[in-house]
């Protein structure tokens, strides 16, 4: 009786070593995918802001005139047509004639509407 015990004794404490390491297995994997989405989303961030900050300057060096203004990127962050578009960046500039300011709205969502990117900004207007 003392042999069986002890082998279910080992049994049972190498199923749970088995467990442990199969839960922290899973929870690992889990930490790596949401890794990479996280990393995805900041690239693909840190690209759109270059992309906006380019915007920006034809507005300013007065390449651009006010008025609304959609552009359209795929998912590598290339301007591409409507239907083909996962990223939609809007800029709207509105001249206010009471300061001598342009203020500029811009909002970047991807294919599923979520907002990716958004802010408002103003600079002098050139007279």
């Amino acid at each position: 009786m003392k042999k069986v015990s002890k082998i279910n004794a080992v049994l049972i404490e190498l199923i749970i070593v088995v467990l442990f390491f199969a839960i922290a297995s899973i929870i690992t994997i889990q930490l790596f995918a949401k890794s990479y989405t996280v990393t995805t989303a900041s690239s693909a961030k840190t690209k759109l802001t270059v992309v906006v900050e380019n915007q920006m300057n034809e507005y300013r060096s007065g390449a651009i005139g006010e008025g609304s203004k959609i552009l359209y990127f795929d998912s590598e962050l290339k301007e591409c047509d409507r239907t083909k578009a996962y990223y939609t960046e809007e800029i709207s500039a509105v001249n206010d004639e009471a300061l001598p300011l342009i203020k500029v709205n811009v909002k970047v969502s991807d294919a599923n509407g979520n907002g990716v990117l958004a802010f408002d900004t103003a600079y002098e207007r050139q007279v």
